[in-house]
């Protein structure tokens, strides 16, 4: 019993270890998850906007006018159909915090991008790479061995 209640309670940090904050550009707004299915934006320490969430965070990115935020990470509970799933959520900031879309990924995330077009994002798996199309909610679908031209938003200190 003693053993069990051990790991289970390094599960408990490991998971919470993963979690990861996300800041903008500017850093003035992040996202975190501050309880099991909350995710909260503030702006300059203050909370300015909270979702339901059903994933970790381990990445994500805001836009470069910090309307628009994409996170991804594994999911709170584990699916049996694909273990090795993890999510990506994107939300619109304005006029509310609110979720517009949810993709599964099986094989993880590696990374999101969003375009110079902010309607456009780029999403990195490991079966290959997607642009998300958040007006039209298109999936156009790449493998990973040809990687699309895609004119991506940057910080300016990258």
């Amino acid at each position: 019993m003693k053993k069990y209640l051990i790991l289970s309670l390094l599960m408990a940090f490991l998971v919470n270890a993963h979690a990861q904050i996300v800041k903008s550009c500017d850093g003035n707004y992040s996202a975190k998850i501050v309880s099991k299915n909350e995710i909260v934006i503030e702006h300059a320490g203050r909370e300015v906007g909270s979702s339901k969430i059903n994933h970790s965070i381990a990445g994500g990115v805001f836009d470069s006018r910090s309307e628009l935020l994409v996170v991804y990470g594994l999911p709170n509970k584990v699916d049996l159909q694909s273990p090795q799933a993890e999510y990506l959520s994107i939300y619109l900031m304005r006029p509310v915090l609110h979720k517009i879309m949810k993709r599964k990924y099986g094989g993880g995330v590696y990374d999101a991008a969003i375009g110079i077009n902010p309607d456009l994002i780029l999403v990195s798996s490991r079966f290959g790479f997607d642009i998300v199309n958040i007006k039209t909610m298109e999936t156009k679908s790449f493998d990973p061995s040809s990687e699309p031209q895609f004119p991506r938003q940057r910080c300016k200190n990258d």
